[in-house]
């Protein structure tokens, strides 16, 4: 609906400027031209570029925020992937040492300040922890935590039982 608001400005538009025009090219003793073609000036004028940046405006303010849940999206993927990845290395780890470690440097990773790892593009800090009421032995906790832009997003887990939260993330 606004952009037929804007089409019909448009139009409104061209024709005032089509009578200024022809107003234009009247003699001084008030006569009008015959037969000569009318003289087009090079080049946009003013309306038409706030016309034209009106429509880029538009647009941006439409498909910038689908644009941006897309990113967020995308990242929150290799979150995902990485926590994965990391949950295979402690199954690994399990089938050898008969338990899980919460120290994810004992998986070959390289932790940074905290023990945490970090995933592909830094979008996530993965740290590994004791799941609630049960030991080392029987279950561990992976959490995903957002960083930067990604922030806002809310943390991932995966634990060794298979309890992926929050659920709607997991598609």
């Amino acid at each position: 609906m606004l952009l037929w608001g804007w089409v019909a400005a448009f139009k409104s538009l061209m024709v005032r400027m089509i009578i200024f025009e022809k107003r234009d090219q009247e003699s001084s003793d008030g006569a009008k031209p015959e037969g000569k073609p009318l003289k087009r000036e090079k080049g946009f004028n003013l309306i038409e570029l706030l016309i034209v940046l009106a429509i880029i405006g538009i647009l941006t303010s439409i498909v910038y925020p689908g644009y941006s849940d897309y990113v967020i999206q995308s990242r929150r993927s290799e979150g995902i992937v990485r926590l994965l990845q990391v949950m295979q290395q402690q199954e690994r780890y399990f089938t050898d040492e008969l338990t899980y470690t919460a120290d994810l440097s004992d998986l070959g990773y390289t932790t940074l300040t905290g023990g945490a790892v970090e995933s592909e593009n830094g979008s996530y800090q993965i740290t590994a922890a004791v799941c609630t009421g049960q030991t080392i032995n029987q279950c561990v906790l992976l959490t995903a935590t957002p960083q930067g832009v990604q922030a806002g997003d809310g943390d991932l887990t995966l634990d060794s039982q298979g309890n992926r939260t929050p659920a709607g993330f997991w598609q």
